[in-house]
């Protein structure tokens, strides 16, 4: 690996771990089509590596909002273990099927759910924090959804789960962010186990992204903390609306 694109990988890692620690997202969706256009990289070890990375951006967010009590472990543990069963089965199928059916679906549902945050004034939907989430089952199966997405796609899965819990389970904003922040970590960590083992992991390019990540999930964390709450439901409905773009459009080949 050249020194150019080590610092591409650098950069990349700080980028997606900003994004990461702002919106309660791995920053997989910038990383996975970043490595595969702008560096050549096989589609299944772009996916595999990102993967890889996102865990980081997970332990750093985490790391963050856990010191300041904002992680929500009880509702987090609830629905990730529906999410990590659904990333192994997701990293299995990648790996022996196409995906790009599955690819434009996500994306129109993800383009719905983007829609809807950035519309909603937020009266009314939140519950308490840790009180009176609503549709638990239903906020599990999503989950579960939500783990085929990331260990199929390369991506931690918050850019499904803080809509689960923002728009099904009326989870506070502030609350969400963080709590899927965490589960991300554990999400891409049982999908990577299958990628490893498979030999599909860039294990340098996966090392220089975590060390970006790293520092770029940290400063994310504290503009988001900083940010009010519809704002941050707004730029995170923007975020989503990209990711849509772009799922759909790589379902398509385009």
């Amino acid at each position: 690996m050249d020194v150019v694109t080590a610092l591409i990988d650098l950069s990349l890692g700080l980028g997606a771990g900003f994004a990461g620690g702002l919106l309660g997202v791995g920053g997989g969706f910038i990383m996975t089509p970043v490595l595969i256009l702008l560096l050549g990289m096989p589609a299944h070890v772009a996916v595999a590596t990102s993967l890889f990375a996102v865990t980081m951006t997970s332990l750093s967010s985490t790391l963050y909002y856990a010191e300041r009590g904002m992680v929500d472990y009880k509702l987090g543990m609830e629905l990730e273990s529906a999410s990590m069963a659904g990333a192994i089965l997701g990293a299995h199928a990648a790996l022996l099927l196409p995906g790009y059916v599955i690819e434009i679906a996500f994306g129109l549902v993800l383009g719905y759910a983007s829609l809807k945050m950035m519309a909603s004034h937020g009266h009314g939907e939140e519950a308490a924090r840790g009180e009176g989430y609503r549709h638990l089952w239903a906020g599990v199966a999503a989950s579960f959804f939500a783990g085929i997405l990331s260990g199929m796609l390369g991506i931690g899965g918050g850019t499904v789960k803080g809509p689960i819990m923002i728009l099904i389970m009326g989870v506070p904003v502030h609350a969400a962010v963080p709590t899927s922040g965490f589960m991300i970590g554990l999400t891409a960590a049982a999908g990577s186990i299958v990628y490893l083992a498979a030999g599909y992991v860039d294990l340098v390019c996966a090392a220089l992204l975590a060390l970006g990540v790293f520092a770029g999930a940290q400063a994310g964390g504290r503009v988001a903390v900083k940010m009010k709450p519809l704002m941050l439901r707004r730029v995170f409905g923007a975020v989503l609306f990209l990711a849509a773009v772009r799922m759909v459009l790589k379902g398509m080949g385009v």
